[in-house]
């Protein structure tokens, strides 16, 4: 396979295999909206270039661009960027033509970085400066350019069985026993176990002695004089030799599995700096609690989350940790151990408090999350954590003005970024791009920049090469839409919908040609459309499910109209969050590609806690023009402790109609009793108004 190179800022046409993005002149928006998503899949390209705009970015910008640009460079991938060099620019000397060059620049600049800033910038994103970058090159204007490179680093030689280090900062021996006693049972046994005492007494040296005869795993460290939480933390980690790093209060319990499978996330997905789990909330004497607002499952199945949009959804909703404390996550050593002044710092700026969110915050700005759905860990909530301390309580209303100030310099927070959080499950694998798609790239970039002739030219060579993407005809027809041959870019919409029912694109283009046709004359209007669809993934039977619910299926009418989906319980509808798709193989770096013939799916996301206690049934049904509505299924379920119980699969089929028989008497019982009071009342006013 040939290299593939990223240009960005290049005005002149590119070879075959190159991806242009199209920045004229100082067009700040644009490159913003290229900084916020460049359209590549992840570690998909050899080498990226920037010759032009950088100097119109702020520093928040900058960070998105370099964050952007690491995720989708191949690990040992170079990036070149050429910076606005304002010393060198105004130390040479400067032809008296070329002062207005200089002076259009620097009226242009909103920040200019020094190399040292750049290099810093790129650390803090994942990127390593490469010692022998060349320097600074004299521009058209007059103006200097210094040119930097950085390098994506490649994976860690290690082994499939890394070396992790499980670091418990120790301060009481209530429940230090029952924790660690959790980390000696962990099926993975390639692990270093690292204490650090930083208790008042004792009890925790008197405790260590006893297993660390038989266990030689186990290091100890006696702090003296005593460090307090923050720097507790700070040495253990100092103190670790592992490739993962795994924190364990002293007060909570890691499940037997719980290494295993955060290392194979680790060692699987070498894009992925964190790996979380689900974690159950217990009080002092190990009682289950309820899940708090940052411990519901975000996902419905074990899935990676965008690293830079978790972090944004947690600054923006109040530094919300969905990730969770020390002792739910995973890394790795080599992601955070360069972070300066220390590792509870964030942007620069040490924390005194918050450290755990402050770490989490830098590993997001390197790369992208793990979510695991199963519970791996027991986290304990009781009197006597500092967290309840009230100095803990003061100091976080500051650290989350602080955060979200950090979070927007380093580019967490754009103001044109999407409110959602991308997530894929782990289960789903891309499959080989088509060919055509490179051309349909280009014709959509060409679209965009209003080239449209060049832009039929090239989409006209990729349904050559692909005719069965409907991507490709959706593209072809909204060209030919803007261009105003009405009739051609009818015939490609209905190509595209034959394809993808769904397009919403080619929908409207049909849909308009359509109402232009009846409004002179020509054809009558069509009767009202037929819907398919049906559920094809329910909640799993017999297993309780907290949260938010997944539930799948396809929904297609005939002829093509927009569709809606709905969810009822009991009858009543219900809010739920709907997502449309194209099925879950399709493949990047063009996201909006479908399959050929792919049937329009839909994921709704139910919120169980909002639904009360007791036995309901589930309904969803779809809706399409003229008020067509189809019932797609329906289940009944059990609410039990704001979790879900699907009771559908088996002998608890009998349930269902049962359920179901019950729900329509009742309602028909109502509705005859309704059409009854109404009959008596209209009775009653006729015999008034018959009164002489």
């Amino acid at each position: 396979m040939s290299p593939l190179h990223c240009s960005i800022g290049i005005e002149v046409a590119l070879p075959l295999g190159i991806v242009r993005l199209h920045v004229a002149g100082n067009d700040r928006a644009r490159v913003r909206a290229r900084a916020v998503a460049l359209p590549c899949s992840t570690s998909c390209i050899d080498r990226i270039t920037i010759d032009a705009g950088l100097e119109a970015l702020h520093r928040s910008e900058a960070v998105a661009l370099l964050r952007e640009c690491r995720r989708v460079l191949r690990p040992g991938g170079h990036l070149r960027l050429s910076a606005l060099d304002v010393e060198a620019s105004g130390a040479l000397p400067i032809a008296p033509g070329e002062v207005a060059g200089l002076a259009g620049r620097l009226r242009a600049c909103r920040w200019i970085g020094s190399p040292d800033e750049w290099n810093d910038l790129a650390s803090q994103v994942g990127l390593v400066p490469r010692p022998a970058a060349p320097g600074s090159a004299r521009n058209e204007d007059g103006t200097w350019a210094m040119n930097l490179e950085f390098t994506k680093p490649l994976p860690s030689p290690s082994t499939d069985r890394p070396l992790v280090s499980v670091l418990i900062p120790a301060y009481r021996s209530r429940f230090f026993a029952e924790a660690l006693d959790s980390v000696l049972a962990q099926t993975y046994d390639n692990i270093e176990v690292v204490i650090c005492d930083d208790c008042p007494t004792d009890e925790i040296e008197t405790l260590v002695a006893r297993y660390a005869a038989r266990e030689p795993r186990i290091r100890y460290f006696r702090n003296q004089p005593r460090l307090g939480s923050r720097q507790c933390h700070i040495r253990c980690l100092s103190l670790a030799s592992g490739d993962g790093i795994k924190f364990l209060s002293d007060d909570d319990r890691l499940h037997p599995a719980c290494v295993a499978r955060m290392v194979a996330c680790l060692t699987t997905f070498p894009d992925v700096t964190l790996v979380t789990a689900h974690r159950q909330c217990m009080d002092a004497k190990g009682h289950a609690l309820a899940d708090l607002d940052g411990s519901v499952r975000p996902v419905s199945e074990d899935s990676r989350v965008d690293g830079a949009a978790l972090a944004r959804a947690m600054l923006m909703h109040g530094v919300l940790n969905i990730v969770g404390g020390p002792t739910a996550v995973m890394f790795r050593r080599a992601d955070l151990v360069d972070t300066r002044p220390d590792v509870f710092s964030f942007a620069g700026r040490p924390y005194r408090s918050m450290g755990d969110m402050v770490m989490w915050f830098n590993l997001l700005s390197r790369g992208d999350a793990i979510y695991l759905v199963d519970t791996l860990s027991d986290v304990r909530l009781h009197p006597d954590q500092e967290m309840r301390a009230e100095w803990v309580r003061a100091d976080a209303a500051q650290n989350v003005a602080r955060m979200q100030v950090d979070g927007a310099r380093m580019g967490l927070i754009p103001e044109d970024a999407p409110t959602g959080v991308p997530w894929t499950p782990l289960s789903w694998r891309p499959q080989p791009l088509p060919s055509g798609v490179g051309d349909a790239l280009l014709g959509r970039t060409e679209m965009e920049s209003g080239n449209l002739d060049v832009a039929l030219r090239h989409l006209e060579r990729a349904t050559a090469a692909a005719p069965d993407l409907p991507f490709v005809h959706g593209l072809r027809a909204s060209v030919l839409h803007r261009m105003g041959r009405s009739d051609e870019a009818r015939a490609a919409a209905e190509r595209t919908l034959t394809l993808n029912p769904s397009d919403r694109g080619a929908l409207a283009i049909v849909a308009e040609w359509r109402d232009a046709r009846r409004h002179s004359g020509i054809e009558e209007a069509e009767g009202a459309p037929e819907l398919d669809g049906a559920i094809d993934h329910w909640p799993a039977a017999d297993q309780l499910i907290g949260g938010l619910v997944a539930i799948e299926g396809w929904l297609v009418s005939h002829p093509p109209v927009a569709t809606d989906v709905r969810v009822l319980v009991d009858g009543c509808e219900w809010p739920a969050w709907t997502r449309r798709q194209t099925g879950l193989n399709t493949a990047p770096p063009a996201a909006w590609v479908a399959p050929p013939n792919a049937r329009p799916r839909f994921r709704l996301m139910i919120d169980t806690r909002s639904i009360p206690d007791g036995r309901h049934v589930l309904t969803i049904t779809g809706h399409g023009g003229e008020g067509r509505t189809l019932t797609l299924g329906r289940r009944p379920v059990v609410i039990r402790n704001r979790e879900i119980l699907s009771v559908a699969d088996g002998p608890a089929a009998e349930v269902v109609e049962h359920l179901v028989r019950e729900r329509d008497a009742q309602r028909l019982e109502l509705e005859r009793r309704l059409e009854a009071a109404l009959r008596e009342r209209d009775e009653a006013r006729a015999r008034v108004d018959s009164r002489p």
